[in-house]
């Protein structure tokens, strides 16, 4: 009798137990669920060298970088909210080669959304929003930026199954704690045109407006670029985007250009 009530007792205790494990570990999954993101994609983009100096790369404003040849990286894990939409966090940093002051440099995350705002046949508009979620370098504290929210979108028209043209925009509102003498709006505009030459390689163009809006009246810095490119697709983790840069302050000369190169991809 006493056996019997023992082992009754053991398999109660078992199954109680495996109902808690069970529960526990179910619980385990759905937070893994919840914090596992359903897609991740990565940018890099590296910066020179130079056609001229052979390993410095030009600024915009037409004189040598100082950096030398540099990378601007970005991950992005993205969280499905609507069909359209997501939640993304970006965290970002820089590389930079032969650099006498620093190799690595963190750069400010941002989090906000992607989303396909408007397609209607050939045209179609997507994009995000995003701000800063935390200042991360020197320059960013010292200038006391508090948010800066904005985004990058792309505007797209696909003329016909090799030719596609649009815009990129990008604009930001900086939100200082000491706004003298800073730019709170700046605005970056692309126009671009893409060739398809065949399933997995394109060429086409960039040419790069940057300025600020101030009381509805863009003002333009007069720094632009011109982007000429080929693109190859390798595979969906990795495409690669081979540009020559030049510059409106060199007059756009051809041997006072960057050699620039991305790299894309979606891991899943």
């Amino acid at each position: 009798m006493k056996l019997n009530l023992f082992i009754c007792l053991l398999i109660t205790s078992v199954s109680i137990a495996a109902d808690a494990t069970s529960k526990l570990v179910s619980k385990q999954n759905s937070f893994l669920d919840t914090i596992t993101p359903d897609r991740v994609t990565y940018f890099t983009q590296f910066v020179g060298p130079s056609v001229q100096l052979n390993g410095n790369p030009y600024k915009s404003t037409g004189v040598e970088n100082s950096k030398g040849i540099w990378t601007w990286n970005q991950v992005s894990l993205g969280y499905q909210i609507t069909e359209k939409t997501r939640f993304v966090f970006n965290p970002r940093f820089n590389l930079y080669f032969h650099n006498e002051t620093k190799d690595f440099e963190l750069s400010e995350p941002v989090v906000g959304i992607s989303r396909t705002w408007f397609k209607s046949g050939k045209f179609s508009v997507s994009g995000g929003l995003n701000t800063m979620f935390v200042p991360v370098r020197d320059s960013t504290k010292d200038k006391k930026l508090i948010v800066n929210p904005g985004g990058f979108q792309v505007i797209s028209y696909q003329h016909n199954e090799k030719l596609s043209y649009g815009s990129w925009l990008w604009f930001r509102m900086n939100y200082y704690s000491d706004n003298k003498g800073r730019t709170n709006f700046p605005v970056m505009v692309a126009p671009n045109i893409n060739y398809q030459i065949t399933d997995t390689v394109s060429t086409g163009a960039i040419f790069m407006i940057n300025g600020s809006l101030d009381d509805t009246r863009f003002t333009n810095d007069e720094d632009e670029n011109l982007n000429l490119y080929i693109q190859k697709k390798f595979h969906r983790t990795l495409t690669a985007r081979l540009l020559l840069t030049s510059f409106e302050a060199t007059d756009f000369d051809i041997e006072k250009s960057n050699i620039n190169l991305e790299l894309s991809g979606r891991f899943f």
